[in-house]
């Protein structure tokens, strides 16, 4: 997975019902690289009470899909460093295992 394949998606703003705000929304999937895995790590992030930013994790069709939503660029770029981060740290532990096979 490459940071240029992300970055070439369109911003999308939505504008939440409830509290009528205007919200930017992020879509990562990735595929290969144990799905399951990337989504039971990405879980605990997921569940921390960010005020400004809110992520959720599922396993769709054999990919990890990673849903950001943020109030702002700033948040919105933090959110992705992290899950990135988190994603790069899973598929390196995944590629020394597999060597070692």
């Amino acid at each position: 997975m490459r940071i240029q394949d992300i970055l070439q998606g369109q911003a999308v703003h939505e504008e939440d019902p409830v509290l009528r705000l205007s919200m930017l929304t992020a879509v990562i999937r990735a595929e290969g690289c144990s799905p399951g895995v990337i989504v039971s790590s990405i879980g605990p992030e997921s569940a921390r009470e960010i005020s400004r930013t809110e992520t959720e994790s599922s396993e769709e069709d054999g990919a990890a899909v990673i849903r950001i939503r943020a109030s702002d660029v700033s948040s919105m770029r933090a959110a992705l460093n992290s899950c990135m981060e988190c994603i790069r740290v899973i598929e390196d532990i995944h590629n020394l295992t597999e060597a070692r096979i």
